[in-house]
């Protein structure tokens, strides 16, 4: 889909492109869609060029937001799974702390008798 997006893009780039030289050429631009021929003044061009390069830098800033925001929530889950293995860690060596602790009262209380 991005690359269908970007696709369109460059070909409406192009095609300005190819009326801003006919239009060089000539000085305006002859469009004839029924029947009346219709004049289209530089002003149009510009404007339309200035619409696509707006609509371009969107898309591409469009998608490299998406790219980035996709990082960071994968960074975040990593962190997320850290974290939770982090705190069974600690919750392991706590119990083994506890175990330690009752074997060595344990062991006080064999060796006292």
């Amino acid at each position: 889909m991005k690359k269908l997006i970007i696709l369109a893009q460059i070909l409406a780039a192009a095609a300005l492109i190819c009326c801003g030289i006919f239009l060089y050429i000539n000085g305006n631009i002859n469009v004839e869609l029924i029947n009346p021929a219709i004049t289209l003044p530089l002003w149009c061009l510009k404007l339309g060029s200035f619409v696509v390069g707006i609509l371009t830098g969107i898309a591409i800033l469009g998608i490299y937001v998406l790219k980035q925001t996709e990082k960071y929530s994968a960074l975040e889950r990593r962190n997320e799974k850290k974290e939770i293995t982090s705190d069974a860690n600690e919750a392991k060596i706590k119990v083994l702390e506890n175990k330690i602790a009752s074997l060595e009262k344990a062991l006080d209380k064999a060796l006292g008798k």
